[in-house]
């Protein structure tokens, strides 16, 4: 359909457009293309396949198809594998009993034998035969794209896992998560449990739907169906392709910055490990375990054909997806930082703050004082001048010069920083002078 359309672009002289929709040569334009109950009976039901089940409740198993192994199935429309189905035990408290869940699976023809798969030139690198298999807590949107494990036709995946609970606090002022926040997602008129990853895409498309008119179809789709009106942003038509090109070039766009969605206190997560080794069940294993009953009217069938298309085991998958143990594992965020914890070490942080400062400050007013000690002692060492004192008594004098400015008084003794007069013995007949010095010295004195 694609290639013929731009077949008839070129032809048109249209050769723009008819460069950019070669690029749209892919299985997702395709099914974005097609009406929701066609895409839905061009996928595969779950009778085709499903071929064989059994799950296992301690020592009790339970074989059949479909639902005769207590197994209930959802169907999920996805842009790249078309129909894809939630599988999950029918009952609650069965659902925390079962163990083990086996499932032989059918993958239909294979591609050499598909003429279609020569088709979507641009899914070359999406190109596989197989299966997705992805675990998820049940109830939520299934985000196949962006996880899963691919498993290979003719082996024998078994994907063991375990249970783990997150839970997220909730004293956070900025309310990060909301116990109560937990609003429905929608995806063509179906409804699943609340998710935070789920929320913020079901916001992108609404967004895209305001800004552009189109539905985005690998995200949760908040429409019952597309219409004429909100098509597939990958509808192609060609009287509306360059007009639709032109709106959304105009209003390109900013991301969702506002929105009301919130992680959820508390959800589950199932890391696991998977063991692939070859599967060597028989073509005749598998004829007489699945369809014993309805041998003999394919055998009448089959006379009347011109062709057969022989069915080996390399079209069906065999999968184990088994529980570790019943065990979960609760991992609980906790606040490093309460408020009775931040007030402890703002106290604390405030006392080895004063404290250091008090240091500093008694350690600063020792410096000054020392160094103002220094200096003035310092100046009167320098004050060597000579002096003359006239002698007026004939005998021996003794005098003893203070000098005011450079007295030094600390506790427990006096300690005096004194002038040293040398004195002399004048004669009766005449008079000497004395030559006096001035000198610092830190001795100590006793009291006069």
């Amino acid at each position: 359909m694609l290639r013929n359309l731009t077949r008839d672009l070129l032809e048109s002289g249209r050769l723009q457009l008819a460069q950019k929709l070669t690029f749209y040569d892919k299985m997702r334009v395709y099914y974005q293309n097609l009406s929701p109950e066609l895409a839905i009976a061009m996928g595969r039901s779950m009778k085709e396949f499903l071929l064989h089940c059994m799950t296992v409740r301690g020592s009790y198993s339970l074989v059949g198809k479909d639902q005769q192994c207590g197994l209930e199935f959802d169907l999920v429309s996805n842009p790249r594998y078309f129909n894809c189905y939630t599988v999950r035990p029918s009952l609650d408290y069965y659902s925390r009993r079962v163990s083990d869940v086996y499932l032989i699976v059918d993958l239909g023809l294979p591609p050499d034998l598909r003429s279609w798969d020569q088709a979507f030139v641009m899914d070359i690198f999406d190109q596989a035969f197989g299966l997705r298999l992805l675990l998820h807590e049940d109830g939520i949107f299934p985000n196949v794209d962006k996880g899963g494990v691919h498993i290979e036709p003719g082996k024998m995946v078994e994907i063991a896992f375990d249970t783990i609970q997150w839970s997220e606090a909730t004293e956070l002022p900025n309310d990060r998560c909301h116990p109560g926040h937990q609003p429905y997602i929608y995806d063509l008129g179906r409804n699943y449990s609340y998710s935070y990853r789920a929320c913020i895409d079901q916001e992108l498309n609404r967004h895209v739907i305001n800004r552009c008119g189109c539905v985005l179809a690998h995200l949760p789709r908040p429409v019952a169906r597309p219409t004429l009106q909100t098509p597939y942003c990958g509808n192609i038509d060609p009287n509306k392709t360059e007009s639709f090109f032109r709106r959304c070039q105009s209003r390109a766009s900013g991301g969702v910055r506002h929105h009301t969605c919130r992680k959820r206190c508390s959800r589950y997560t199932y890391p696991q490990q998977s063991s692939v080794t070859r599967w060597r069940a028989t073509n005749f294993q598998l004829h007489w375990m699945m369809d014993q009953s309805q041998s003999w009217a394919r055998l009448l069938r089959a006379r009347t054909r011109k062709s057969l298309v022989p069915k080996g085991y390399n079209q069906f998958a065999y999968i184990i997806v088994r529980r570790r143990s019943f065990d979960s594992v609760h991992k609980r965020e906790k606040l490093t930082v309460t408020l009775e914890a931040l007030m402890s070490r703002i106290g604390g942080l405030c006392s080895l703050y004063l404290g250091l400062t008090m240091a500093f400050l008694i350690e600063l007013v020792e410096f000054l004082y020392l160094l103002i000690a220094y200096l003035r002692t310092d100046r009167c060492g320098k004050r060597t001048a000579a002096e003359t004192v006239p002698l007026t008594k004939s005998s021996n004098i003794s005098e003893r010069f203070w000098s005011q400015d450079c007295v030094k008084t600390e506790t427990g003794d006096s300690s005096h920083s004194s002038r040293h007069v040398l004195t002399a013995t004048a004669a009766s007949s005449s008079s000497r002078r004395v030559l006096v010095h001035r000198k610092f010295m830190a001795l100590n004195y006793p009291k006069i």
